[in-house]
């Protein structure tokens, strides 16, 4: 599978998202442009994909934008290319003419090689939102202008206010817009629901709410809380032109994700507009992606990446509590012949079976891994004796030994298994895997369904 087919079949479920998404290796070569930037650009994905993305577009050919992208395949934190600093990332023209604005977020994907990442651009379409606050500014900037009839000012005002009231009820985003002092004047119904969903009363959160006070009295998340006081606070006295802050917290008992984003009002006005955008879809959409580059699809186990990141923590565990630990590499005996024999589909069925009885086998704490085609590994945290691993390496060889049920026939598969201990055996994560693995050599030299030790010491379960 090419990288192409890996990135496809991995974020296929993209498409339908109604954001645009596409995905950059670190040579800018197009990996992956969903459906909606297809309908955007009308370029179909087949004229992109494999293709670099500056031969079809210039704009990521700033040297600023080039290094910030860089920071993102070294697996760094997510860019953000606000519509106001960056109009669009990819030019696409509106049938008035105009360009559509856009709002990015560029994040690391891990790649299937090691210590390589994707960037993966996340476009949202800000135009009508960008275009409904010019259309506030400029009417703002006319009342003040004809102050002198007071009359039509007065109700040029009223009238820009429920135009301004209509719009922000009109967008799906949670809105408010604070004063100098950081208290609400406006918000509109998702803002309210927003805040309701938390237990926060409108008289909190609410028109003449104060968000600044609101920060400084949460206990929970201290710090985040702080850093948001203090972006608010520069935005209000005019120290900084945008703030931005991406946080997480739990509502109806699952984690979502939001941006603040705060932005200074215009005309010489003090004050802000402040907005939550909800971002726990794409979020989950990386978590998805990324358990998917760290656990085998078949068996839904740790696959060897994640199972070397464990071991290397149990080794640090082991060290720091002076605790042993124990490696089991585990090798199915007759895979290889049920697989020729019966075909793939049987051989996943087996495999998927003894991950299923190697996980019933062990503790939480304990991680099971496939590691390779017919080959398992067990990483046992603190083992008191020596006779606890070989215990489990019994049950191990007695449970791959009941026979698996293949439709009307039954399948034995069995398995030999290496012990490696720590720090007995090796005290490093190469010297340990290592003796793990000649320990299964020297079980294989013992015949099928057993088990040894690196030390090759006879070792009783109880011992």
């Amino acid at each position: 599978m090419d990288e192409c087919d890996f990135v496809e079949s991995r974020f296929r479920i993209l498409d339908c998202i109604p954001v645009g998404v596409f995905v950059l290796k670190e040579d800018f070569t197009v990996l992956f442009w969903n459906r909606c930037l297809e309908q955007w650009t009308k370029i179909n994905r087949e004229e992109l994909i494999g293709h670099r993305f500056d031969d079809h577009f210039y704009t990521l050919n700033k040297p600023l934008l080039r290094v910030r992208l860089q920071n993102i395949f070294e697996g760094g934190p997510p860019a953000i290319f606000s519509s106001q600093l960056h109009q669009y990332i990819v030019p696409v023209v509106l049938r008035s003419g105009k360009m559509r604005v856009q709002h990015t977020i560029v994040s690391a994907v891990r790649a299937p090689e090691e210590n390589k990442h994707y960037a993966l651009f996340a476009v949202q379409d800000v135009t009508d939102l960008t275009n409904r606050i010019q259309d506030y500014q400029i009417a703002r900037e006319q009342a003040a202008v004809e102050l002198d009839e007071r009359t039509k000012v007065e109700e040029e005002l009223r009238r820009q206010k429920e135009l301004f009231q209509s719009v922000l009820e009109s967008l799906a985003a949670r809105i408010a817009v604070l004063d100098s002092q950081g208290k609400i004047v406006s918000c509109n119904a998702a803002w309210e629901r927003f805040a309701s969903n938390f237990g926060l009363t409108p008289e909190t959160l609410g028109v003449r709410g104060n968000i600044q006070k609101k920060f400084l009295s949460t206990q929970d998340r201290q710090r985040q809380n702080l850093r948001m006081y203090e972006g608010v606070r520069a935005v209000l006295d005019g120290r900084l032109e945008h703030y931005e802050e991406e946080y997480q917290c739990r509502l109806s008992n699952a984690d979502n994700w939001y941006i603040m984003s705060v932005t200074p009002l215009v005309g010489g006005v003090r004050g802000a507009v402040v907005s939550h955008m909800d971002i726990t879809g794409r979020k989950r959409a990386e978590q998805q992606i990324q358990y998917l580059a760290l656990h085998d699809i078949l068996t839904d186990l740790p696959n060897r990446q994640l199972f070397m990141d464990r071991v290397n923590q149990a080794l640090a565990r082991s060290k720091r509590y002076r605790k042993q630990a124990a490696i089991l590499y585990v090798d199915l005996d007759n895979f290889k012949s049920i697989n020729d024999t019966l075909g793939h589909q049987a051989g996943d069925a087996v495999l998927a079976e003894t991950a299923r009885r190697l996980k019933e086998l062990v503790r939480e704490t304990d991680t099971v891994a496939r590691i390779g085609g017919d080959e398992f590994a067990v990483i046992l945290m603190d083992v008191q004796k020596p006779g606890d691993a070989a215990l489990v390496a019994e049950k191990i060889v007695r449970a791959t030994s009941v026979p698996i049920a293949l439709g009307d026939q039954q399948v034995e598969v069995g398995a030999t298994i290496g012990i490696g201990l720590y720090p007995k055996d090796g005290t490093s994560v190469a010297s340990l895997l290592k003796s793990a693995d000649s320990a299964m050599y020297i079980a294989k030299g013992l015949g099928k369904a057993s088990y040894s030790f690196y030390s090759q010491e006879p070792v009783a379960p109880d011992a």
